[in-house]
């Protein structure tokens, strides 16, 4: 029997300037004010140092940035998400996602996927989005496939060698 797939709607939240003050400040009155559970005070904490970081080398602009995926109904922050830069000059943008262990399997990746997919074609310039993945079939890969990525062949990336290039055009 083929598993049925589920997309979570998700809130993410904006790793924007103001976000990253905040989070590295005092990251438990962050989570306090979005009304999550205190249980992800170091994974949001990495994740703003890692968003950060990634900024100041990429020059990433709004909202080509990172998100906190937080589930709507108990509040709890279920993974991070981004786009890995800015447009290209042909309007080409990568997404990626992440899942915390705990909340793997539940839909919370295809929401994070598909949300930054809606919010990448919502702007103009936005002619497709890529992502990719390791050489193999994986939850990733069936994640990208149930919101409409195609996988095209593969490349040579310099963070991880051989990847399979995914694809959606508008």
């Amino acid at each position: 029997m083929k598993k049925k797939f589920q997309i979570r709607p998700l809130d993410l939240i904006a790793l924007d300037d103001a976000a990253l003050a905040a989070i590295l400040i005092d990251p438990v009155a962050f989570l306090r004010e979005l009304g999550a559970p205190l249980t992800r005070k170091d994974s949001i904490l990495q994740a703003a140092q890692q968003e950060r970081d990634f900024q100041a080398r990429q020059a990433r602009r709004p909202p080509w940035i990172g998100y906190l995926a937080q589930e709507l109904d108990k509040g709890e922050i279920v993974g991070v998400c981004s786009y890995k830069g800015n447009p290209t000059p042909a309007g080409i943008v990568e997404i990626t996602f992440h899942t915390f262990a705990d909340h793997t399997g539940g839909g919370y990746a295809s929401g994070m996927a598909q949300e930054l997919l809606v919010r990448a074609f919502g702007e103009a310039e936005i002619q497709g989005v890529i992502a990719h993945t390791a050489p193999v079939p994986s939850a990733a890969t069936a994640v990208l496939e149930k919101v409409g990525l195609r996988h095209v062949g593969e490349t040579d990336d310099p963070e991880a060698d051989r990847v399979w290039r995914w694809e959606l055009s508008r």
